[in-house]
């Protein structure tokens, strides 16, 4: 559940201060008796007046609250001074968050770079089924998958969700989507071999049935040595 600076006074962690910060958003400017009744009733603090009163007078210290004649409203200066703030945490994220995607990318393209020939050399003249294994293997699937088409391969590309298997009789795979092709399961890692293991099971189990006529698993890093194609193997 999102929290807004507004509603913060009314999470289960919430405290006298946050909560005068919250009343003080909403409604203002207000005495300290009105904010006392406002914390007593619409958060339900066990707090006294002198307790409100002493809170309101160190937050007027600290810059966040200002006195309006016998009333008190948030500091126009301490509200820019937080827009600030945030703006530097959206901006430290962001360039985080792009840095991520740079750094994913990358791998990316050492990915294909390394193993892209080698399934394709794998899969010749045959057509093929890229399958992307969760959400890391998504990613690395549709960018194989791109690759093969560039390279003029018959190719085509499916999601499948392991976990949703588990539970299922079948396999939420259609045969028309693999009937006599080189089926090649990606995923981003192989750590704990988990995934790994109900996913070629599962697969195994309806490669007649299917009539697939080979299965491979590739991923970008196999820490346990699994997979039949990978950039980084131990």
């Amino acid at each position: 559940m999102k929290i807004s600076l507004v509603e913060m006074g009314k999470t289960k962690k919430r405290n006298v201060r946050e909560s005068i910060i919250s009343i003080l958003s909403r409604n203002f400017p207000l005495s300290i008796r009105k904010i006392y009744n406002s914390v007593k009733k619409d958060y339900k603090l066990g707090v006294t007046y002198q307790a409100v009163f002493k809170m309101v007078k160190g937050m007027m210290d600290d810059g966040i609250i200002e006195k309006e004649e016998k009333e008190y409203r948030l500091n126009m200066g301490w509200i820019k001074q937080l827009e600030d703030e945030l703006s530097v945490i959206r901006n430290n994220y962001n360039m985080l968050r792009d840095e991520r995607i740079k750094e994913i990318q990358g791998s990316i393209n050492k990915f294909i770079s390394k193993v892209g020939p080698q399934i394709k050399n794998y899969i010749d003249v045959d057509s093929s089924c890229i399958i992307g294994v969760s959400g890391g293997g998504r990613i690395y699937g549709m960018a194989l998958w791109r690759y093969l088409v560039r390279e003029g391969l018959d190719s085509k590309y499916i999601n499948y969700d392991p976990f949703e298997e588990i539970s299922r009789k079948g396999i939420g795979i259609k045969k028309e989507d693999v009937r006599s092709k080189k089926v090649i399961l990606v995923d981003s890692a192989i750590h704990s071999g988990k995934t790994y293991e109900v996913v070629m099971r599962k697969i195994n189990k309806h490669k007649k049935i299917l009539n697939i006529k080979d299965i491979k698993f590739a991923v970008d890093r196999d820490m346990i040595g699994l997979a039949d194609f990978s950039r980084i193997s131990n």
